[in-house]
């Protein structure tokens, strides 16, 4: 039989030892590298999910404007007129104005698109609601401030959806308590 002396079983157990601490640090370092694999897998797990979130949360918000805007549609085919009839659009702002009694020095249309259908020509698309036309109105009224207001309050109250764009009021020359109101009007058709 073999005797081993103890000074070689100390070195043995020296060596086996530096053995257990390589191997051992060899294999910490491998299982770290491991969890740092698995940490980057992980967060990236977490963007896919955290992009699928947001596209979901704009899916939803787009689905609600989707709805909020059929709504839209389908109130304006049942608020708005089919064709401009421009006829009936002065006969509307010369009843208002007759009511406070005042007088419309003048109405014109302003041009739109070039449109061949003649229920679209000087209109143009309003570009939120597909389908839906608007026409600008460009009149000038002269009367007190007090009727300028209530001719204001009357357009607004209309059945017909008259939008106020612009309005300017200045004094007229020797009469202090007269104003001149030049008013650029929209109202909208769905033809």
């Amino acid at each position: 039989m073999n005797n081993i002396s103890s000074k070689q079983a100390f070195y043995g157990l020296l060596a086996s030892l530096a053995l257990a601490l390589v191997g051992t640090g060899y294999i910490m370092y491998w299982g770290n590298a491991q969890l740092e694999d698995r940490n980057a897998q992980i967060n990236e797990k977490r963007l896919e999910s955290q992009e699928l979130e947001d596209k979901t949360t704009r899916a939803q918000g787009l689905r609600e404007q989707l709805n909020e805007l059929s709504d839209i549609a389908q109130i304006s085919s049942d608020v708005l007129p089919s064709s401009k009839s421009q006829e009936n659009i002065v006969g509307e702002l010369l009843s208002l104005a007759s009511g406070r009694g005042v007088t419309l020095s003048s109405i014109s249309f302003g041009g739109g698109g070039s449109s061949t259908n003649p229920e679209t020509s000087q209109a143009k698309q309003v570009k939120e609601i597909p389908g839906v036309f608007s026409i600008d109105i460009q009149t000038s009224i002269q009367t007190d401030y007090e009727n300028i207001l209530q001719f204001l309050e009357d357009v607004e109250e209309n059945k017909r959806q008259f939008e106020v764009t612009d309005i300017s009021i200045a004094p007229i020359a020797g009469t202090p308590d007269q104003f001149n109101a030049q008013l650029t009007l929209v109202t909208y058709i769905k033809p």
